[in-house]
């Protein structure tokens, strides 16, 4: 295996993303460079699609469910989670995915607010748990966990 892909197969082990194989594609295509514990630069232009609305959406995102998925919502912050949503921020991916269910919506709130992008860079996406009954305070909590006065979807 080349320095490259080991490299890349090291930055995708940090993130721990459910969507590993398509950084790890990435990053296998370019250079980069994970020195001294710095995130690689590796100039990473993700794809975006303009909606009829005229909203951009990145066409890849940072999902935080299958991987990091908590059962117990009192389990507290993950602060691997928070490190790896940064990291993902700094690599590019605007597009931040995260759900109630997940009960990861206090890390990416967390991780949005310590990392400094702007809000309108990103893409926050965010879902309730089906067959509830009060959806507009469903959106209120996981407005306040996310600390984001809106989502994007």
């Amino acid at each position: 295996m080349s320095t490259v892909s080991q490299r890349a197969n090291l930055l995708v082990s940090y993130l721990g993303s459910p969507c590993s194989t398509s950084l790890a594609s990435i990053a296998r295509r370019r250079y980069c460079s994970n020195v001294s514990g710095k995130v690689a630069n590796l100039n990473l232009q993700i794809p975006v699609r303009k909606l009829n609305d005229g909203t951009s959406i990145p066409l890849i995102g940072y999902g935080t469910g299958t991987a990091w998925y908590k059962s117990d919502s009192g389990r507290g912050v993950d602060r691997k989670l928070i490190d790896a949503t940064k990291t993902a921020l700094k690599l590019g991916y605007y597009h931040l995915d995260g759900a109630e269910v997940y009960n990861t919506e206090a890390e990416l709130g967390i991780a949005i607010e310590e990392s400094k992008v702007p809000r309108e860079k990103l893409f926050v996406t965010t879902k309730v748990i089906t067959n509830i009954e009060d959806i507009p305070n469903a959106i209120v909590t996981s407005l306040k966990k996310l600390q984001l006065d809106y989502v994007d979807l």
